[in-house]
């Protein structure tokens, strides 16, 4: 069983400690627990204080947690290293319960975490909403975590994951301070940076893990910024609500995907061939972004038949040009499943599909396939078409809201076309 609660021999609280000091025993090797020297460190400063870590990797093999008033402070060099267990199975049963392939270390009521757990996903943190389970110690490499008995079949891989909960603030600059297969959970940060995590934004490495864990760890929501271009393979998934996603004008070059959240912004970002997908989420803000090249730039309802609502994208540009992806329906912004929805002061120029010599179609805005409620409102918007498209291009194209209102927009092209559903009505066009 872990060592649990553990009480220093201090007598007063102190501003400032630091957790190398050879009192408290650390290593910082990356392959010590210092567990112990970090809780000690912890009760020293009796919930009120610095707590500062020299170079050097301080590994915790337990859940550990630093209160309100305790900042973080490491410098260059030095991070805390969280463990995560590997799995090797996974039971479908009430209770479910995990086997380890080393000594988990967890106490009944600990708080745990999942990640790369394949067949049972819905373990997984980053895809289930945010959920923490509560483990139940049964032996070294077994506990309990609840009712599994409706989730899918365990297949293979994943850790369970100790979680260093940070409830106070953090002093660090753009580098790394977190490291290993565990969870951090930071309820008080106002800015969490993807190079706390590991990430090298350089625009080239694959900061796909990184960038998951930064997302991973505001499960009270919170900003993270990207001050410098970022690349990941596949998508980040947005686990929690009551997130704002900050570029500062850098490049993202990886999509982003949001399910069942809601009050999530993404600001000052320029993505590179990518795109934003929604599925069931409210209350989303897109302000002052640019998609260049990107097949879509946001879509609205693509996985479920559940809407996507209030929508506002603002100050936004799209476009195209000669090295545009593969495709021959591209959309700048496609509401499939979406509910009122707000387009002002943004730009769609050249959203053409990469064919241009056939009877296909690319959109600046569309609205179809799908199912749509409410109002869709477009107004002081630049609609432009500068290549040859082969035909007409279609700047707005709405066949399913019942309400749109279009107005003072600039279409600067005699090609460039509005359509409107036959269930649309209160139409008002540019004079």
């Amino acid at each position: 069983m872990p060592i649990k609660n553990l009480i220093s021999n201090a007598s007063q609280s102190l501003d400032v400690i630091d957790v190398s000091d050879e009192k408290y025993g650390a290593v910082r090797n990356g392959i010590t627990d210092d567990y112990i020297p970090i809780s000690l460190a912890i009760a020293d400063l009796r919930g009120s204080g610095d707590l500062h870590f020299l170079k050097g990797t301080y590994r915790t093999a337990s859940n550990l947690t630093m209160a309100e008033g305790i900042r973080y402070v490491p410098e260059q060099g030095a991070m805390i290293s969280v463990d995560g267990i590997a799995v090797s199975a996974i039971t479908k049963a009430n209770p479910g319960i995990v086997t380890t392939l080393t000594a988990h270390n967890f106490s009944t009521n600990d708080k745990v975490r999942f990640k790369d757990v394949s067949g049972m996903a819905e373990l997984n943190y980053s895809t289930n909403g945010g959920v923490e389970k509560t483990a139940t110690y049964i032996d070294p490499t077994h506990f309990s975590i609840g009712d599994t008995s409706g989730y899918s079949l365990y297949t293979s891989g994943g850790y369970t994951q100790h979680i260093l909960t940070i409830n106070g603030t953090i002093d660090a600059g753009l580098y790394q301070i977190f490291a290993g297969n565990g969870a951090i959970s930071l309820n008080k940060v106002e800015a969490v940076y993807p190079h706390w995590f590991g990430a090298i934004c350089d625009g080239i490495t694959n900061d796909v893990s990184a960038a998951q864990c930064t997302f991973n760890a505001l499960n009270n929501g919170g900003v993270v910024i990207f001050p410098q271009s970022i690349y990941w393979s596949g998508s980040i998934t947005i686990p929690t609500s009551n997130i704002t996603i900050d570029g500062q004008n850098s490049t993202v070059k990886g999509h982003f995907y949001t399910s069942n959240q809601q009050n999530i912004t993404f600001c000052n970002i320029l993505f590179e061939g990518h795109y934003l997908r929604f599925d069931n989420s409210h209350r989303i803000k897109i302000d002052r972004c640019e998609f260049y090249n990107s097949y879509y730039g946001a879509y609205f309802g693509y996985g479920t038949t559940d809407l996507c609502d209030n929508i506002t994208v603002t100050n936004c540009k799209f476009y195209q040009d000669a090295n545009r992806p593969a495709g021959n329906y591209p959309v700048g912004l496609y509401f499939q499943y979406a509910s009122n929805a707000f387009v002002e002061n943004c730009t769609f120029k050249n959203i053409l599909p990469s064919d241009l010599s056939g009877s296909y179609e690319g959109y600046g805005i569309y609205a179809g396939d799908g199912q749509c409620d409410g109002q869709l409102i477009v107004i002081k918007n630049k609609f432009i078409l500068t290549e040859d498209a082969g035909s007409y291009w279609t700047g707005v194209l709405d066949a399913q809201f019942p309400h749109c209102y279009i107005a003072e927009n600039n279409f600067d092209s005699d090609y460039v076309t509005v359509g409107m559903g036959i269930g649309s009505n209160n139409i008002s066009y540019p004079s």
